[in-house]
């Protein structure tokens, strides 16, 4: 996990999680220290990403489209260089409003909705 630098999942209309819960291949630490970009569409019955609270410093974008059941991203700001421009979020409304954020808020987020 330590590498991965993108999450690009489309049209899976019965995934609920990308990550399940955490098992053999799986450490306590749920950080994603190199993701950058996370795109996901049309997964209506997604809920989150990964079921434990999750860090991303160095996010630069996540797009989401049609993913209405989704409740929480990964936390931003813990790590990021201060000379890192902040994340930018593009997604539906109605998503936005009913996200939870790992973490202490939605500290370095720029939104399109």
């Amino acid at each position: 996990m330590e590498s991965l630098e993108t999450i690009h999942i489309t049209y899976c209309g019965e995934l609920t999680q990308i990550f399940p819960k955490p098992g053999s291949c799986w450490t306590e630490r749920t950080e994603f220290p190199s993701l950058r970009r996370i795109h996901l569409q049309d997964l209506p019955m997604l809920q989150d990403i990964c079921e434990r609270a999750m860090s991303a410093p160095m996010l630069e974008t996540i797009k989401l489209r049609g993913c209405w059941g989704i409740k929480r991203l990964p936390a931003i700001h813990a790590g990021r260089p201060r000379d890192k421009p902040p994340a930018v979020v593009d997604c539906e409304k109605d998503v936005w409003d009913k996200l939870e954020w790992n973490g202490d808020g939605v500290k370095d987020i720029v939104v399109i909705l």
